[in-house]
């Protein structure tokens, strides 16, 4: 989880002088569950990459063919409650890059920690074991991943390797409330091949989560110090 710093004044008097004391502060975020299970499946062939470190998530080809990755991330959602905020928390670690072959073999994969990739999060209406059961998963995937009848809860532009969030309060508390609709989401890319840190990686922090808040930018903690000087200065002037 990220964590970033903020600043606090007080004004203490000392001696018939004034000083300002400054005090830091660590804020994050409250992990309120860990995701259970997770993986990567290329639908094409039925794969499931259930034990990876990271999820590989392509660039959808739907409707043309299913030669792209899809993810699914679950959580066990039983101890939590309905009070207070839910976000999805997802880490890109890497991108990859196909360079087709000239020669007409398998393109050429190129890894790198910068890239962008635009991923869409839906509430899967039926359970990830299903998938793996059914005969025809392009069939499975596009009745319940990436159809325009299946709401898109959220989507995240991916810049470099990052964490972001999107709010799921919503239907986490429908899960809290209804076991048997938790099915988890499902994860795919309208744009970029990206991958994911899954509930293996080896960095805690970067595994899939449900928050109670999104932490504060870097950026924002240094606006709020900037605005904190300003307001010493024009102090001062008085």
């Amino acid at each position: 989880m990220k964590t970033n710093y903020y600043l606090s004044a007080t004004k203490a008097i000392l001696g018939g002088s004034s000083a300002l004391m400054l005090t830091c502060a660590s804020a994050s975020a409250i992990t309120l569950a860990s995701a259970n299970f997770d993986a990567d499946s290329y639908i094409q062939f039925g794969t499931n990459n259930e034990f990876d470190p990271l999820l590989t998530i392509g660039e959808s080809q739907r409707p043309s063919s299913a030669h792209f990755n899809w993810g699914v991330t679950t959580f066990d959602t039983s101890s939590m409650v309905t009070s207070g905020s839910k976000f999805l928390s997802l880490s890109a670690v890497e991108y990859k890059t196909l360079i087709p072959n000239s020669g007409g073999g398998p393109p050429t994969t190129v890894t790198s920690v910068t890239g962008n990739a635009t991923l869409n999060i839906v509430a899967l209406g039926d359970s990830y074991s299903n998938y793996q059961a059914s005969a025809d998963k392009l069939a499975w995937y596009d009745e319940h991943v990436q159809n325009d009848a299946v709401s898109v809860l959220g989507t995240i532009n991916f810049t470099d390797a990052s964490t972001e969030h999107i709010n799921v309060t919503s239907v986490v508390n429908d899960w809290i409330d209804n076991p048997s609709n938790n099915n988890g989401f499902a994860v795919f890319s309208t744009s970029g091949n990206v991958e994911l840190a899954s509930v293996t990686n080896t960095n805690s922090a970067l595994r899939p989560a449900l928050v109670d808040a999104v932490p504060e930018t870097s950026s924002s903690a240094l606006l709020g110090i900037g605005v904190l000087v300003l307001i010493m200065r024009r102090h001062k002037q008085r």
